[in-house]
């Protein structure tokens, strides 16, 4: 049997995590109360330093496993225990707090207890996630009859056994430093994006005759048997491939026959991604719960609440925070898309539609009647609303994509942390953030242009959730378009846009370089190029954006269009200040700057393009350039 490993960031495989807690808790082990729903939760699912990992035997949920990471939110422990001797044993000697973690709700249904890898794979998986997340230090209170098992991992009992009358039994506190831990952690670089992991043992197969074609896989360890056949099923070669190898099934003629398991494996599926690596909390939801996000910004653009005057004090800092972690959270549970309808928000609304929890709505709806004004925002005219429901993806864009890295802010500005390497954006929440602003504010002026030359067929580099494909194709239905991404996130998102669209016999979606993609294809001609949000990337790797657009002249043949959608630099003395050195600020972080409009001009001629056409959106300094090759 197949043991796979998510890390869940989604609403129904978060209600299965739930789902096998109430089973093995209260119903197998009897050590929980059974709960209305037959689910177990907590406040601290609900974040930003929590994730949950869940493991599938075939498509059957089968165990599960929280790891937590310490902060000012604190721990799961934290609800019943006193954590003190636990904390001081995660010191230095000059008293300095390590950065702590613990693991709970560690379960496996009775069903699969007997599977191999079930815990041996929840445990790597919670290993690797402490690992990314930069603990140093595990704390855990287990039950007497796996203390055994946490002892062959490397920890060991700190102080006496703990009397829980909430399971009652004693239980035991243990630690260990993590690089003590005896548990191997999956190999992946820290901050980057991980498929769901697939473990075969010995002799498994992974792709036999007569599979339909399937999932695409990377070998992370061990060996596989490759064995090839052709069109006409005679075997064509017989191979054996490791670690970083992609196997999957084949067509043209060349039809894969076996891939069987030389040893234990690790795999990494490539089509279904997960967040398993990224450092900072994935977006969790389940009908009553919030959302866990980090978040250091104000709710929305200037003057869209109307909210009272508060200057530049502690307490209009106090209601920025709050306000944009609870919008953006309502936001993930439809808010905003309600009120970009210019639907008036009430606290029946609030718990019939938007699921929040009824002993929570009558005080998320004070106050946001003390921000907005009415009731819950009903004495806002209607256009009001609407407008703020329309900025609402700036809201997203900060707390949802850049949370991750504005939690790292300390560290970032004193130089002790990088981009990329200690902290990194959420590419699915830049993705559905994305996609909302350009609906409002940019794709406007792109579906014109697009209207104003014609193009049948379109790729869009950097597609996101492919959102502006999925959208100029439903206006032509003669017109086909090719969405590329680097992110495993953004991919996965743009794939099932396109098959809830039932746009997937028009529109490709690939995960990777937009110029490798074109030098390898040998499909129909492109004849227009998108390229969105991101040339500024480009821009701020010398040499690189004259190359890309060099590489484009050069594959895209002559007479085809190049457009480039992106934020400029403030100007002097214009009204969009706040708005622009926000969003250079952000870059800044990353190590990056923004660009006038002369250098997107200039790069333009220099990599033998002709500009043939320059537009404003409605985002202030953000423009599009037109291109010919």
């Amino acid at each position: 049997m197949t043991v796979e490993l998510q890390v869940v960031h989604t609403r129904p495989d978060l209600a299965a995590v739930f789902a096998v807690r109430h089973q093995v808790f209260s119903e197998e082990e009897g050590r929980l109360s059974p709960r209305s729903g037959a689910v177990i939760f907590d406040a601290f699912d609900t974040f930003d330093a929590t994730t949950n990992v869940l493991a599938r035997v075939g498509q059957e949920p089968a165990g599960v496993v929280r790891v937590s990471v310490d902060g000012a939110q604190g721990l799961p422990l934290d609800a019943h225990y006193d954590l003190t001797l636990l904390r001081d044993a995660c010191r230095d000697a000059d008293g300095r707090q390590r950065p702590t973690g613990c693991v709970t709700m560690l379960g496996v249904r009775r069903a699969f207890r007997h599977v191999p890898g079930v815990v041996q794979g929840l445990l790597r998986a919670a290993r690797t996630q402490l690992d990314l997340l930069g603990v140093e230090d595990l704390i855990v209170i287990v039950n007497p009859d796996i203390a055994k098992l946490m002892r062959s991992l490397g920890l060991r009992p700190l102080g006496q056994p703990i009397t829980c009358g909430r399971v009652g039994q004693e239980l035991i506190a243990m630690h260990c430093s993590l690089g003590d831990i005896r548990v191997p952690p999956i190999p992946v670089s820290r901050g980057a994006e991980l498929g769901s992991l697939v473990l075969l043992g010995p002799g498994e197969v992974l792709h036999d005759v007569g599979d339909p074609a399937g999932p695409w896989h990377v070998v992370l360890e061990g060996r596989l048997s490759l064995e090839l056949r052709d069109g006409r099923g005679q075997p064509a070669s017989l191979a054996s491939v490791g670690p970083g190898a992609i196997v999957g099934q084949r067509g043209e003629g060349v039809l894969l026959h076996r891939i069987v398991a030389e040893g234990p494996v690790l795999l990494e599926r490539v089509d279904h991604p997960t967040l398993l690596a990224t450092a900072g909390g994935s977006a969790k939801e389940l009908d009553s719960l919030l959302n866990g996000l980090g978040c250091h910004t104000r709710a929305a653009a200037e003057g869209a609440l109307r909210a009272p005057p508060e200057g530049r004090g502690g307490l209009s800092l106090f209601h920025g925070f709050l306000e944009a972690r609870l919008l953006d959270a309502l936001g993930q549970l439809g808010l905003f898309e309600r009120l970009a309808a210019g639907e008036l928000i009430d606290v029946s609304v609030l718990v019939e539609r938007l699921g929040v929890r009824a002993d929570l709505a009558p005080a998320v709806a004070a106050y946001l009647r003390t921000r907005l004004g009415g009731d819950v925002g009903a004495s806002l005219a209607t256009d009001e609303l609407t407008r703020f429901g329309h900025e609402a993806g700036f809201v997203q864009w900060l707390v949802g994509g850049y949370g991750p890295v504005l939690q790292e802010l300390p560290a970032l500005l004193k130089g002790e942390a990088s981009y990329a390497e200690d902290a990194r954006r959420n590419d699915g929440a830049m993705a559905a953030a994305s996609a909302s602003i350009g609906q409002h504010f940019t794709d406007p002026a792109l579906w014109q242009i697009i209207e104003d030359y014609g193009p049948e067929r379109i790729l869009d580099v950097g597609c996101g959730d492919a959102s502006r494909l999925v959208a100029l194709l439903s206006k032509a239905p003669s017109r086909a378009g090719v969405g590329v991404d680097l992110s495993a996130a953004c991919v996965a998102s743009a794939s099932a846009k396109v098959e809830r669209s039932g746009l997937q016999d028009r529109i490709e979606i690939h995960q990777a370089c937009g110029l490798e993609w074109l030098e390898q294809t040998d499909g129909e001609p492109i004849d227009l190029v998108i390229c969105c949000g991101m040339f500024h990337d480009l821009l701020n790797r010398p040499g690189a954006a004259q190359r890309f657009l060099s590489e484009l002249r050069r594959v895209l043949g002559p007479g085809r269009l190049v457009v480039l959608q992106d934020q400029l630099r403030q100007r002097q003395g214009t009204q969009s200040a706040s708005w622009v050195a926000g969003f250079e600020l952000i870059h800044a972080l990353m190590g990056q700057q923004l660009f006038s409009a002369d250098i997107y001009r200039r790069v333009i001629a220099d990599a033998g393009l002709t500009l043939v056409d320059e537009r404003e959106t409605d985002i202030p300094e953000n423009r599009i350039f037109v291109a010919r090759t």
